[in-house]
């Protein structure tokens, strides 16, 4: 409720962008200064966003949610995890035709008083019980504040601020312990941000420090004496 507040005085694209990063311009400028490269992670998202009819934020919000988020992070997210247990998902609702008529609808029939899925609530009031119908939107959520308050609360200090991820240049030691202890104690709920730099660290360590490990012996072996 704070994050969203907190936006709420934004403009539509940059409400949107503080909607859905795990890391503020403010807080990755103290906790990772070395993070940022040449091209902007939001490009692609803002040119989704811009893709839309003008004067329609929710459109455009949901657009670039179709075009940027859903086959970039949650569908692919889906797919590799059913796919490492030989399941086969599917998403009908993300049937070409339907997203069309979707894209189509008016803003007007698509919340009432606030809530929406209106029409699929509506679609669907005769064939499912009502608590069903009135229920909030309930994802697969992980208790991340919780287990970064307490049992990760440890290791992720130990990894965030251990010299090999520090050496990198990329984190900053300062803010990172301003970070965990501000989540710890309660003042602020930084567990996007904190979750986000333990897998980068971990992509790191699995990714570049593996492939760098491998093409020594063979740099070190084709720099041998007698071998060319």
């Amino acid at each position: 409720t704070r994050r969203f507040l907190a936006a709420a005085g934004l403009t539509p694209l940059a409400r949107n962008d503080a909607w859905i990063t795990c890391l503020d311009p403010a807080l990755a400028g103290s906790v990772a200064p070395g993070l940022r490269g040449p091209e902007d992670p939001l490009d692609a998202i803002h040119a989704a966003y811009g893709s839309a009819a003008p004067g329609d934020p929710l459109l455009a919000s949901q657009r670039a949610d179709l075009l940027v988020w859903l086959p970039d992070d949650i569908l692919h997210k889906a797919d590799a995890a059913c796919m490492a247990h030989s399941l086969e998902s599917r998403a009908p609702l993300l049937d070409h035709r339907v997203v069309e008529l979707a894209m189509r609808i008016p803003v007007s029939l698509k919340l009432r008083a606030g809530r929406g899925k209106a029409i699929l609530r509506e679609a669907f009031a005769r064939d499912l019980p009502i608590e069903v119908i009135r229920r909030r939107k309930a994802g697969f959520g992980l208790p991340l504040d919780h287990w970064l308050r307490h049992e990760l609360a440890g290791y992720c200090r130990d990894l965030l601020l251990e010299s090999r991820t520090l050496s990198r240049g990329i984190f900053s030691g300062e803010g990172i312990e301003t970070m965990l202890r501000d989540h710890v104690n309660g003042r602020e709920n930084r567990e996007e941000a904190i979750w986000a730099l333990v897998m980068l660290e971990h992509w790191f360590r699995s990714a570049l420090d593996a492939r760098r490990a491998s093409a020594a012996p063979r740099a070190a072996a084709v720099n041998a004496p007698g071998i060319s």
